[in-house]
């Protein structure tokens, strides 16, 4: 006789508890389709007349927001934005490090 080693045991457990699952699912009905809602009349929101911005138009630049005098090239933005994700990158490398250097002092105490 053969005994049952750990994977053939996990197999047999999946493919019940799988069983199961399939088993209460299909007793309550789920293979039913689901009818769409009946279409609505009236708007859900009020009319674009009556509603207030959210937020006001954006004003002509101040002197705080100087206005570029030369156009910048897809060079230059793909390298902005690859500093962007490269600083990202390394903020997140701190944030972990401190993590973890906190859970080891938290440890050895």
């Amino acid at each position: 006789m053969r005994t049952i080693t750990r994977r053939r045991a996990r197999a047999f457990l999946t493919v019940a508890v799988l069983g199961a699952a399939f088993a209460a699912l299909t007793a309550c009905g789920s293979d039913q389709e689901v009818a769409d809602p009946p279409p609505t009349t009236a708007p859900a929101t009020a009319p674009p007349s009556t509603q207030t911005p959210a937020a006001p138009p954006p004003a002509a630049p101040t002197p705080e927001q100087p206005t570029p005098t030369s156009p910048r090239g897809a060079g230059d933005r793909s390298r902005d934005i690859g500093r962007d994700i490269g600083r990202d990158a390394e903020q997140r490398g701190r944030e972990t490090g401190e993590q973890w250097r906190q859970y080891g002092e938290s440890w050895r105490r």
